[in-house]
């Protein structure tokens, strides 16, 4: 016993001090730290630095802006990407309302949930290439217009200036509404089963329940979905793109996206491509920086 005593007495002499809570926490950032300053950090810096560069003499310049600032292709490019982020609440509340229909838990629920998350898994040339010959002029679609008296909307969607990039996200929102769908059934599942079941038995219908009860308990969830597609829209449509109308007719599908690998690939200017990467990169984050600072503020609120 008196051995016992005098390890334990030894054993409290040589305790090691705590290190501060605020040390602890550094040192298990510092992995994931290191990761993100090497692969997205330094080719960040290294993209900005290329963008300040003459592609031919590798001198110091501002010329790639400049240029920037004066070509059609890029220009047309914005402002397809603003007439993009015009539909982001589509984007957002048709996912919401299938969730919500899928959510009542009617006969073969189970079927159409995992039929709407096929369409994400699907690749985007396959999907590209799936819907060309649906949308051309001699298509289904416009033999389904047709017997309905619609037959003056046959057209080749596609190749019409003015219905190539609608009909281009008509595709991107048939792949993406099925992740959608599926984050949303992941959010409904966590609101309790009672205020529910008392919204409708006071008599509220469906509509009034997914406005005032199921809405503002999914704001979190919305909030995040709107992040998710806005930077979709903006950077992830190349692949429809290349396959359903190439950029075309003309610059009526050109995105900021698809028009730096096109500099990238068909002039071989990686100096430029860097540029508008930069600048596309910048717009970007201001852009889902907003969304966040208004989803904190959100949540803090509340």
């Amino acid at each position: 016993m008196g051995a016992t005593g005098t390890l334990t007495r030894i054993g409290q002499g040589r305790r090691l001090p705590k290190a501060p809570p605020s040390l602890v926490g550094f040192g298990l950032l510092l992995p994931a730290m290191a990761i993100v300053g090497v692969f997205q950090l330094y080719p960040l810096i290294r993209g900005v630095v290329l963008s300040l560069r003459d592609a031919r003499t590798g001198a110091l310049t501002a010329h790639n802006y400049d240029r920037m600032l004066h070509d059609p292709a890029w220009q047309a490019a914005v402002v397809n990407a603003g007439k993009i982020l015009l539909l982001v609440p589509l984007f957002v509340v048709v996912p919401l309302l299938l969730a919500f229909a899928l959510f009542q838990a009617f006969r073969g629920w189970r079927f159409f949930r995992a039929v709407f998350f096929l369409s994400w898994l699907m690749p985007p040339v396959i999907v590209g290439y799936m819907f060309t010959p649906l949308l051309s002029a001699d298509g289904p679609l416009h033999s389904l217009l047709k017997p309905i008296g619609l037959g003056g909307l046959a057209h080749d969607w596609l190749a019409n200036q003015h219905t190539a990039l609608w009909a281009v996200m008509a595709v991107f929102l048939w792949t993406i509404f099925g992740l959608g769908v599926g984050i949303y059934l992941a959010g409904l599942a966590t609101i309790p089963a009672h205020l529910v079941e008392a919204a409708r038995l006071d008599g509220a219908s469906r509509l009034r329940i997914l406005r005032h009860v199921v809405a503002p308990l999914l704001a979190p969830t919305i909030a995040l979905w709107s992040v998710m597609v806005v930077a979709s829209l903006l950077l992830g449509l190349y692949g429809f793109i290349y396959s359903l109308t190439n950029g075309g007719p003309g610059y009526s599908t050109m995105t900021p996206e698809y028009y730096i690998v096109s500099v990238l690939l068909n002039e071989l200017n990686p100096s430029y491509a860097a540029a508008l990467g930069t600048t596309l990169f910048l717009g970007v984050f201001a852009i889902v920086f907003t969304q966040m600072v208004a989803v904190y503020r959100r949540v803090v609120a509340d």
